[in-house]
């Protein structure tokens, strides 16, 4: 079997213009865990802290140079249907999805939606991130 790695990430807004975080985590194949990232938003809406979870997944993977192949699974499906090309992004969305594009010519990419049940790690990882006040990446599941 080929090894792979997963990228789980979420965002989370207590309203659609309110207090809101970002958090995510990467896996191998074999469920074992590389790292997981949090980080504070500030007042944004569900949509920017999806795309800023997604940025800042993709970046600690490509610096940290974890593969070369990566599914990456979000739960938001606007994100992942911008991402591939079946929806238009909206106007004010597209500055970071240029970036998360530009990020992700550095390996190679499949990005799926899933449902919020499998999701349940990164979901944890974006609300605790509205309580922090600096972005926090651990080789561990982070603990709130």
């Amino acid at each position: 079997m080929e090894e792979f790695f997963k990228l789980n990430f979420n965002g989370s807004s207590f309203g659609n213009l309110s207090l809101a975080g970002f958090g995510g985590i990467v896996r191998e194949w074999n469920r074992v865990v590389v790292f997981s990232f949090s980080g504070l938003l500030g007042e944004k809406t569900t949509n920017f802290a999806e795309l800023m979870a997604l940025f800042n997944g993709l970046k600690l993977f490509v610096d940290k140079m974890v593969g070369t192949y990566c599914v990456v699974e979000g739960n938001l499906s606007n994100v992942i249907n911008w991402y591939n090309g079946i929806l238009k992004p909206l106007w004010e969305h597209r500055s970071i999805l240029l970036q998360n594009w530009d990020l992700s010519r550095s390996f190679t990419f499949s990005f799926v939606h899933v449902f919020r049940e499998a999701n349940v790690v990164a979901d944890y990882l974006a609300k605790g991130g509205s309580t922090l006040t600096e972005i926090v990446v651990s080789n561990s599941v982070i603990s709130f």
